[in-house]
């Protein structure tokens, strides 16, 4: 009878352990709606307990970002499980592509395997329709450097499917960003490294997020970058620290700042005023050549390669009138001195542009471009 008692009770306890198994679904959050509620008087017969969790965001072992998702979600997706999420429920399910692939889901690493000749592509699909840009973090960045005149002749890095052209690039950008402009277009977006010649250094490891329509972390259109803090530094592409570097040709674009409230104004200045940190057609070697601003006099100065910042001034405070904008030379200085000095600009939004053409001078060879720390300016009563 004893051993009839202990037989039934290890039946019964593995009637409890499979009525009792909890059976693991992960929430889709494909189109951000919440999913009714079920019925708990309707399951009271139901022998399962579900577990459901959302696809979040979550943060892996290596410190990327992931989404949560099941073990056999993550391995349909071609992801990388990379730590658990969900109360341990789930997994922090990190995606990685390499050349020649494609892909629809949100938080993308494109990676390189090797420094082979041929092209690497991918082709970006929107996640979901209401996607209206990309942001490229280049976590890093190292293709071959510009020839002579700032022409990525071996290197470069392309975008196309955009509402708005984007620069080519190529050379040392590890650290920088662009937003890619996709508007409600549904057609894919194409990431391409395009390469002539072999080049030991090549590497890059590029991370996509797409980012919704109306959403806080939607840039202003025409912006392929964006900071949103009110201290920061920004760069031209190919800009290297030490007096290295050379800035690209062919560049046409726009730096935005988002104003903080609070803040009317922005001043900006060289990263360093002991070296090259700006330096664009008009400076030369060694670079001491002094800074030429332009005026609306005066419209054939800076004509060549300039960085726009409108309505600049050497002193703290609005202007009534605006004579200054275009900056070149070998500092930056409005009274075409070779000493740099901070500059003020109020107008809004906060934006600035970088333009240059497709020739350099022979005696400008130290064209490196400009690296300028910034900082929001408090609004003033009156």
């Amino acid at each position: 009878q004893v051993m009839h008692l202990t037989t039934t009770l290890w039946r019964i306890a593995a009637i409890y352990c499979i009525t009792s198994r909890a059976f693991i679904l992960a929430k889709k959050d494909t189109d951000n709606c919440e999913k009714p509620s079920v019925d708990r008087k309707s399951k009271l017969f139901s022998i399962f307990s579900i577990v459901r969790f959302r696809n979040d965001l979550c943060s892996s072992t290596d410190g990327r970002n992931g989404t949560c998702y099941t073990t056999a979600e993550c391995s349909s997706h071609s992801g990388v499980s990379s730590g658990s999420c969900a109360a341990g429920f789930g997994v922090c399910c990190v995606i990685e592509r390499g050349c020649v692939s494609s892909t629809s889901l949100n938080c993308t690493y494109w990676k390189n395997l090797d420094s082979t000749t041929s092209n690497c592509q991918l082709t970006v699909s929107k996640c979901t329709p209401n996607v209206c840009q990309l942001r490229l973090d280049f976590i890093s960045l190292t293709l071959a450097p510009p020839n002579t005149n700032g022409l990525c002749e071996t290197d470069q890095f392309q975008v196309t499917g955009g509402t708005a052209p984007v620069p080519s690039i190529c050379g040392q950008n590890s650290g920088q960003h662009m937003y890619i402009h996709t508007g409600t277009n549904a057609a894919p977006c194409r990431l391409n490294i395009a390469t002539n010649a072999a080049f030991a250094a090549r590497t890059f490891n590029i991370k996509i997020t797409q980012i919704e329509c109306c959403g806080e972390y939607n840039a202003p259109e025409g912006c392929l970058q964006w900071f949103r803090t009110a201290t920061g530094t920004v760069m031209s592409f190919n800009f290297v620290a030490n007096n290295q570097g050379q800035h690209l040709a062919n560049q046409d674009y726009s730096i935005c700042i988002r104003m903080e409230a609070g803040y009317c104004g922005v001043c900006y200045s060289q990263c360093s005023t002991t070296t090259a940190d700006f330096a664009l057609s008009g400076g030369v070697a060694p670079v001491t050549a002094p800074f030429n601003s332009v005026t609306d006099s005066t419209a054939m100065m800076c004509s060549m390669d300039f960085l726009l910042i409108p309505c600049a001034s050497a002193t703290l405070g609005p202007q009534t009138t605006c004579t200054r904008q275009k900056f070149c030379g070998g500092s930056l200085n409005t009274n075409g001195d070779a000493t740099p000095i901070p500059i003020y600009s109020y107008k809004k939004p906060f934006i600035i542009r970088f333009m240059t053409d497709a020739n350099e001078p022979a005696a400008d060879v130290q064209n490196r471009g400009f690296c300028l720390n910034f900082v929001q300016q408090l609004c003033t009563a009156g």
